[in-house]
């Protein structure tokens, strides 16, 4: 019996790559280790439609990606557990505020429980709209593999581009303002 614990745990390891971005251990991260972009996902190609989705929003409302079209999106996914994410936001919020006539800014839960995210940006102060991913679904859609990861999405819904992991008002002032002018 006493070798048949490590041999499960040998076995799981193996079969699951140590990939688990579900929690702190992975957090950002693709494999435990910061990964280049190319890496995160290649779900959706720059100058390329975004899929639609319709996901709810933290009161329970449904928003549909389609509906934003007419402005330009700033798109980012987060997770309670992301440590990146925490300083990703406020960067995103203070733009938002500072340029909201000029783009909206959404934020999607990755990987994470409901009331963990809906905490998390309420203790962050986070004004602009936050949807839940509940089931996974635009992740996958998106072969979303790492976050923090921000989409610049034209006004007719064409990915511009997209970053991995801003942190600083600099890393987010170049793409925004490319996708602004463009």
């Amino acid at each position: 019996m006493s070798v048949l614990v490590p041999l499960a745990l040998l076995a799981w390891i193996t079969t699951s790559g140590g990939d688990d971005d579900r929690g702190p251990a992975g957090a950002g991260t693709v494999g435990g280790t910061a990964a280049p972009l190319e890496q995160a996902g290649a779900g959706v190609e720059v100058g390329e439609p975004l899929p639609d989705f319709v996901l709810e929003d933290l009161d329970g409302d449904p928003v549909r990606l389609s509906d934003l079209r007419g402005r330009p999106v700033v798109l980012t996914f987060f997770a309670s557990w992301c440590f990146p994410c925490q300083e990703e936001l406020p960067v995103l919020e203070e733009a938002w505020r500072e340029r909201r006539d000029e783009f909206t800014a959404v934020a999607v839960s990755y990987d994470d429980l409901a009331r963990d995210s809906r905490q998390f940006v309420e203790d962050l102060g986070v004004t602009f709209p936050v949807l839940l991913d509940v089931d996974d679904t635009v992740r996958d859609r998106y072969a979303l593999r790492g976050i923090p990861q921000t989409f610049f999405v034209d006004a007719q819904g064409v990915l511009r581009d997209r970053v991995f992991g801003i942190t600083t008002r600099e890393a987010l002032d170049e793409p925004l303002d490319a996708l602004l002018s463009g």
